[in-house]
């Protein structure tokens, strides 16, 4: 009876150590997807104002309306 009870407490200690293993492997994963999106987005973003700026104001000024975003924001 105490051999099948060790037996047992140890299979459940592995698998609340694989479960934490995993969650934690699911959330660095997901924190670092998350980190490389805005950083992906935020060279997109400074891209596409330098392409901007470097624009007639004129042209300028009418892509800002059309796309709708306010670039001073993202500064």
């Amino acid at each position: 009876m105490e051999v099948n009870y060790r037996r047992q407490s140890s299979e459940c200690a592995n698998n609340l150590a694989k479960a934490f293993t995993t969650m934690q492997e699911t959330f660095d994963s997901g924190t670092l997807g998350r980190n490389l999106l805005q950083v992906k987005f935020k060279n997109q973003l400074w891209s596409e104002k330098s392409r901007m700026e470097s624009l007639p104001l004129s042209q300028r000024t009418r892509n800002y309306q059309t796309h709708g975003v306010d670039w001073h924001t993202w500064t």
